[in-house]
């Protein structure tokens, strides 16, 4: 069993933690958000925690994998935060 987490709960990142819910061999421990409203409606949904900041998601959640879908400008920036913890990404 693989845990994912997803970066960004906008449009495209909603799409990613459906489908990681979805999944028979992944488990969708957290999400994270800078809009709360957002984070919290999406981790009710699919039954996992939420967080406002992605960084403290990294430090206390055992994650295999993160989708980011924050907007593109921030790709960089939050891609290193995770390549750092040396937790697969897909951006």
């Amino acid at each position: 069993m693989l845990n994912a987490a997803v970066i960004g709960v906008g449009s495209m990142g909603k799409n990613h933690a459906r489908v990681y819910s979805d999944l028979s061999n992944v488990n969708l421990v957290a999400v994270a958000d800078n809009n709360k409203e957002n984070a919290i409606r999406v981790s009710r949904k699919h039954g996992c925690k939420y967080y406002t900041d992605y960084k403290k998601m990294l430090e206390n959640e055992n994650i295999d994998l993160v989708s980011i879908a924050v907007p593109t400008k921030m790709h960089k920036m939050v891609a290193f935060d995770v390549i750092e913890k040396e937790i697969n990404v897909l951006i």
